[in-house]
């Protein structure tokens, strides 16, 4: 199984190393990594080059979740996920992943989640590409959303599905940058929040019926 791992970031080069590095020195090798990165980036350093990952420059103007959408509506890998640059992972957490996507979901659409360390928490979903034919255009995230809780609704829309699914694993770990950027995105937080709200208290999922409502906006 191929699978493609989306991570979006911006001139945060120390936590991108421990993140592209340690699925580098992971045991499962088939897979690519696509890099989202702002233009107005301040130089590329040479480790970031290898076979196994590709460099998209974005325009900065662009919002945050068009552009992980815009990536993803192209990928044809059999997992597909988006990834932070504040992720670690163990070395053989894709294994694990394509395991327990084959165990679960190996001839029907589905999703996974993982626990984030101690907590029982999903950690980074892994869409397989029945469940990304089954999305509008391919987009992994509501358009809607600014920055968080996309992943929340993706994994909410599966289960209503009845094709999501925790598997208890560890496969990674997160180190919180001290850059700022956590307390500056609790305002997208609220609104995404809000607007999720909005939307499960009419019955509306993203990737359920996603048709239905834009035709209510």
């Amino acid at each position: 199984m191929h699978i493609d791992l989306v991570l979006p970031t911006h001139n945060r080069w120390n936590s991108l190393y421990r993140a592209v590095h340690s699925l580098r020195r992971g045991t499962y090798t088939d897979y690519t990594l696509h890099i989202l990165l702002n233009s107005d980036h301040n130089g590329i350093p040479d480790w970031l080059y290898a076979d196994d990952t590709v460099i998209h420059e974005v325009d900065p103007d662009i919002e945050f979740v068009a552009r992980i959408n815009a990536c993803t509506s192209s990928l044809d890998g059999d997992i597909v996920t988006q990834i932070t640059d504040t992720g670690v992972f163990q070395p053989d957490a894709l294994e694990v992943v394509v395991d327990a996507m084959n165990m679960h979901f190996k001839d029907r659409m589905g999703v996974i989640g993982f626990d984030l360390q101690l907590v029982r928490k999903s950690f980074y979903l892994w869409a397989n590409r029945r469940y990304m034919d089954m999305l509008p255009r391919r987009y992994i995230y509501c358009p809607d959303y600014v920055h968080y809780s996309g992943d929340s609704e993706l994994w909410q829309g599966a289960d209503a599905l009845n094709c999501f699914h925790l598997h208890h694993a560890i496969i990674a770990g997160c180190v919180r940058c001290n850059d700022g950027t956590h307390r500056l995105g609790q305002s997208c937080l609220a609104m995404d929040q809000l607007m999720m709200r909005s939307r499960r208290s009419m019955g509306y999922c993203w990737g359920l019926n996603f048709n239905l409502l834009k035709a209510s906006k």
